[in-house]
């Protein structure tokens, strides 16, 4: 296929980018480094504080590894899809105004129509599935502090009642409209990485240390935590919106470094600690092993400010998508309040009906995200290279074409097996029955 057939105007039924639906950064606006590194560090930090540790010891001290090798090989492929967004920027001019859809952009320059459906639907499919992995966390721990506190909650009723909370938040329109939100949802994961340490470290006594025993990993249980290590830093379905944020988009790759050094020093304690502390006694949500105290229930406020502003984060891709297939205007308007209302309603009933976060973050981690993360960038990146040597640019070396083939390779066995090892855990051992069934049959 010729590389005038896979520009942005071919075989598209919607236009990747229409000028007249779109809000141009002006010169002098837009993110800057830290802002960006702050939404990267806002859009992937937090879940992992409740969920690495349960991953940790489910692959043994091998996590540690594990933890280390899915930070490194994200931030490679972060920068490598910044780098195939900076080789179209400077392909197609129209793209100095902002694309609502990024990420299928490359898809559609790469390999035509298909490579950008199934982007698309990857996105789509990971970042629905995120939001319901969120709105599940934010329901158990506010259900959680509720009881605490001498309410009697469900799960079940805490989701509803939060996502009818969430609506309204989410008719902000892009990344740079609500930089307010990542700065707080960051400062919040700070907060909370203090005091869930020193909660940890208080349970420290000798009778616990004596409890402590650890399972051997096994084949299934390995590959489904590397499920749950890449969805803790798997954020690049989101990175190319806030990158079309920025005021200079080429300094994106500098965002992601910092951002995820950050992360991964946030992770990196708590997961370690949890596993030392519990061991075979974790919980998919570690807050369910720490002890009761007031600190725990501050502990569990900060926790909910931040998953629920990184919902309204990444939740905004899915509805910039949809928008733009629908040619809703990017300015507020009502069209997009209600869109946005029904997606939010469709998040909910697809929590109440699989309420169980661990299993779904595994699933989407080793599957979509791991395509996502791992694939599509080299991919990206080694077409877009092909086509520039048939302009008569430098080609690329035979050590590169391999690392990025690696890279491939890896993304793919490691899919495969993730996948199939999530799968069987949903549908086997951590099986939980649907809300309404619940309500009925409890």
């Amino acid at each position: 296929m010729t590389e005038e057939e896979n520009s942005p105007e071919a075989e598209e039924d919607t236009p990747l980018i229409d000028i007249s639906m779109t809000a141009p950064t002006q010169p002098g606006q837009g993110l800057t480094v830290l802002t960006a590194s702050i939404f990267v560090v806002a859009e992937i930090a937090g879940s992992g504080l409740l969920t690495l540790p349960k991953a940790m010891e489910d692959s043994g001290l091998s996590g540690i590894f594990v933890l280390f090798v899915s930070c490194a090989l994200s931030t490679f492929t972060g920068v490598i899809l910044s780098r195939d967004w900076n080789i179209l920027f400077s392909r197609y001019p129209e793209y100095a105004q902002n694309s609502r859809r990024p990420y299928p952009a490359l898809g559609q320059v790469t390999y035509g129509r298909a490579g950008r459906l199934i982007v698309s639907f990857c996105i789509l499919f990971t970042l629905f599935g995120g939001c319901v992995v969120f709105l599940l966390l934010t329901g158990n721990v506010f259900s959680r502090l509720l009881v605490r506190l001498g309410a009697n909650i469900s799960i079940c009723d805490a989701v509803a009642i939060l996502g009818a909370l969430l609506i309204p938040i989410s008719w902000l329109g892009t990344p740079k409209d609500f930089w307010p939100a990542a700065v707080i949802a960051t400062l919040a994961t700070l907060i909370s990485l203090v005091i869930v340490l020193v909660l940890i470290a208080m349970d420290i006594t000798p009778e616990t240390v004596a409890r402590v025993r650890h399972d051997v990993p096994t084949l299934l249980s390995f590959f489904t935590a590397f499920g749950t290590f890449i969805y803790s830093f798997g954020g690049h379905s989101v990175f190319l919106t806030i990158q079309a944020d920025m005021q200079t988009r080429a300094d994106f790759s500098k965002s992601l470094i910092i951002g995820f050094i950050i992360t991964f020093l946030i992770y990196l304690p708590v997961a370690l600690m949890g596993f030392l502390v519990y061991g075979n006694r974790l919980n998919s949500n570690v807050l369910a092993n720490i002890s009761n105290s007031p600190f725990l229930h501050v502990l569990q406020v900060t926790i909910l400010i931040h998953i629920l502003l990184a919902f309204i984060i990444l939740l905004n891709p899915i509805s910039l998508e949809i928008e733009s297939f629908l040619r809703i205007s990017p300015y507020f308007n009502w069209k997009r309040c209600s869109l946005r209302a029904m997606l939010i309603l469709c998040i909910v009933f697809v929590a109440e009906t699989i309420p169980n976060f661990g299993s779904i973050l595994s699933l989407i981690g080793g599957s979509t995200i791991t395509m996502l993360s791992f694939i599509f960038p080299s991919v990206f990146y080694l077409k877009l290279k092909k086509q520039d040597e048939s302009s008569g640019a430098v080609p690329l070396s035979i050590y590169e074409k391999g690392l990025h083939a690696g890279v491939v390779l890896l993304g793919l066995f490691l899919a495969l097996l993730s996948t199939y090892s999530s799968l069987t855990q949903l549908v086997t051992e951590n099986f939980v029955k649907p809300c309404f069934i619940q309500r009925l049959w409890p």
